[in-house]
């Protein structure tokens, strides 16, 4: 892919145990499992010159009751990966959010994920 001129943007979390936040319940699955998880994620792919970016989640917050519980946790998860990056990585990566485009979280979470000193998101991204 590098060879062809593409980027990538990658989301550190899987469908596998121990390897996403749980969007009703993240207190069960914010973990050190899970972290370790993360940071091995960044770091396999912070070698790659083509990586762009890294996702902390996407379409984690999708209903009222993730809205409520998941938020924190995603800018838990965002100030650890920058951390990790600061130092662990030998250059600086971003790290974003994605979320399906509803309008009812769409405004009111990038708002949110993007404030503070630490935890800030880089980008927000939206899936159509």
């Amino acid at each position: 892919m590098a060879e062809a001129g593409i980027y990538l943007v990658l989301d550190v979390n899987t469908p596998l145990p121990e390897q996403h936040l749980n969007n009703r319940e993240p207190w069960t699955t914010y973990t050190k499992n899970y972290l370790e998880h993360v940071f091995s994620v960044i770091e396999v792919f912070s070698g790659y010159a083509n990586t762009l970016a890294f996702l902390a989640g996407n379409e984690v917050v999708f209903e009222k009751v993730s809205a409520k519980t998941t938020p924190n946790y995603l800018k838990a998860v965002v100030r650890d990966m920058k951390a990790y990056i600061t130092e662990q990585v030998s250059r600086i990566i971003p790290v974003g959010y994605s979320n399906a485009d509803d309008l009812s979280f769409r405004t009111s979470l990038a708002k949110y994920l993007e404030c503070g000193e630490i935890g800030y998101i880089d980008f927000f991204g939206v899936n159509s």
